[in-house]
């Protein structure tokens, strides 16, 4: 979200609490708040193009919409500065590593339709002369649940 002089606007953003199986076992993440999240989106159309000879360009064969592409980065801070916000980076490490589509509350994201990502990489960087702070960069795309009605779509 981006104010109106295009500066960023930071938001809440909310990853629901949920669950998954292993193998062995079936893992619970809490929810939690990013209070201070920047989030950017983009998408991409998914286009096959191909060649003809003797001919200028490309035949446009199939176009749709790709996935949104969310970009999320913020930091996670101790109420103390000079403690590591460990409980908090560790609940949110708990998810990002979740290979499972995540529910999502942001008004940025909801917005555009988006109630579901899928986490792709994720990044703890270290800032320099902040105990207490722990930055993070988050990417994600966007999910819909596709409900399959005897083995159709």
């Amino acid at each position: 979200m981006k104010s109106k002089l295009g500066t960023p606007i930071y938001a809440p953003l909310t990853i629901k609490k949920g669950s998954y199986d292993t193998r062995t076992d079936t893992i619970n993440y809490d929810e939690v708040v990013l209070d201070n999240a920047l989030v950017d989106i983009s998408m991409s159309k998914n286009i096959v193009k191909t060649a003809i000879q003797g001919r200028k360009g490309t035949v446009k064969e199939y176009v749709s919409l790709g996935d949104y592409v969310i970009n999320i980065s913020g930091s996670i801070i101790s109420d103390n500065q000079k403690e590591y916000p460990e409980i908090e980076v560790k609940a949110l490490e708990k998810i990002v590593i979740a290979p499972i589509s995540l529910q999502v509350v942001c008004e940025t994201l909801n917005r555009l339709g988006i109630y579901e990502i899928v986490i792709e990489s994720y990044n703890f960087p270290t800032k320099q002369g902040f105990i207490g702070t722990q930055v993070y960069s988050i990417s994600a795309i966007s999910d819909e649940p596709i409900e399959l009605n005897n083995g159709e779509i």
